[in-house]
């Protein structure tokens, strides 16, 4: 096989593997009402599934060290395991309808996912022209946000599928059999990483070598993206999570809930386009152009959802998708570069940012209960505000450092 076609393959193993993972990751969304009836649970404490999935991204630091440890095809291999005895644990949980053992299952799940990202995520930034590393990695990562629009609609249709039945028969093979599909294509995929051309890490030099013993968090710019992609995270599942129930407020146009749901559809949709078309125009229209007029416009989108009433409300809201599709995977792609040969820990550190996702929606959550749905918003938009003054400053700051280095070495 051709370096050129090898390298093929591996994107298109990558692309899957995202894929996957976005799919698994939204899933939950149709889980958490699906063990609500089938367990007779609250909603509350149905709602513990995404805070233990995220918990799960705690690990990725450590998903980081492991990679560079392991190197790029070891590391696949357990995190490909890994998913699937996450899912395969279900099995169990449904049979004994136990929820703690969901929770488990999810964590997981979560944890092995983190460790999966971290290593295609870095795997696209090592394979092509340092110069496309944004480009590429957003075209990668357009392919999880196609995996986060299929996975409602899959769970909707497989676990709620028999939605009057399931608060009266309980049935686990309605969890066990979607789950034991997924593990089953998550060891196919294990079992392909051993066929696919992977690349080796750089060694570090001598200097490299003693600056190895400094730890990353100590790396000002790298800890400022981590929280940035913190901040973003949530933003994202905030708007995802409590954009159905504002669509059906009647500042957004009073839709229903099966509506509202439909529309917010499109919020996602949104997403996976952004991706596939940022990936093309970051080659022909610089970070430091984009990124800040991206951030900006999402900001401007949710304070005009907030104040303007109607559909033109719910519009503004659901468009924010598309501005903020880009963000995660070119603001990871920043921060990596903030170091030089410890990439693959650096990557664990940015992807702990998904721990957002737990975060945000639940600060949302309790700003909405003292004030309104409506006001809360005001959070997120707070939020892509913050990423717009980062994109400033991290771009000034790479600006500076370039200069300061082309000093030296005059």
């Amino acid at each position: 096989m051709s370096r050129d076609n090898s390298g093929k393959s591996t994107l298109a193993f990558i692309m899957f593997c995202q894929l996957m993972c976005g799919l698994a990751t939204t899933l939950n969304t149709a889980l958490i009402p699906c063990l609500k009836e089938l367990l007779q649970i609250s909603l509350a404490k149905a709602l513990q599934i995404q805070i233990a999935f995220y918990l799960g991204y705690s690990a990725a630091p450590f998903a980081g060290k492991l990679l560079k440890a392991l190197q790029y095809r070891k590391s696949l291999f357990i995190a490909l395991i890994g998913t699937s005895v996450g899912c395969l644990i279900v099995y169990p949980a449904a049979g004994f309808a136990n929820f703690s053992l969901f929770l488990f299952a999810v964590f997981v799940l979560g944890a092995n996912i983190s460790l999966l990202q971290v290593s295609t995520s870095s795997l696209t930034l090592d394979i092509g022209d340092p110069k496309y590393s944004s480009s590429r990695i957003v075209l990668v990562m357009s392919f999880y946000a196609m995996g986060t629009a299929i996975g409602p609609m899959l769970g909707a249709a497989v676990f709620l599928g028999s939605n009057e039945a399931l608060a009266t028969i309980y049935n686990p093979s309605i969890l066990q059999t979607p789950y034991t599909i997924l593990a089953l294509s998550w060891l196919l995929l294990a079992g392909l990483s051993y066929k696919i051309s992977l690349p080796h890490f750089k060694t570090e030099n001598k200097k490299d070598r003693l600056r190895i013993k400094e730890p990353l968090w100590t790396n000002f710019r790298l800890m400022i993206s981590a929280l940035i992609l913190i901040t973003y995270v949530g933003v994202e599942v905030c708007l995802g999570t409590l954009g159905i129930p504002f669509l059906t407020e009647e500042q957004a146009g009073a839709y229903s809930l099966e509506t509202a749901g439909t529309l917010m559809g499109l919020y996602w949709g949104g997403m996976m386009l952004g991706r596939m078309l940022g990936s093309w125009s970051l080659k022909h229209i610089s970070e430091e152009t984009f990124l800040p007029l991206l951030s900006l416009t999402a900001t401007i989108l949710i304070i005009l959802a907030i104040v303007i009433p109607g559909p033109v409300s719910g519009g503004c809201l659901i468009a924010t998708g598309l501005c903020l599709s880009i963000l995660f995977p070119t603001i990871f792609a920043i921060g990596c570069r903030q170091v030089k040969y410890r990439r693959q820990e650096a990557a664990g550190i940015l992807y702990m940012g998904n721990f957002g996702g737990a975060i945000l929606p639940w600060i949302q959550g309790t700003l909405a209960d003292q004030t309104s749905l409506q006001w809360s918003f005001l959070l997120p938009a707070l939020a892509t505000f913050t990423v717009f003054l980062y994109t400033l400053w991290i771009f000034r700051a790479e600006k500076k450092t370039q200069t300061l280095q082309v000093i030296g070495d005059l």
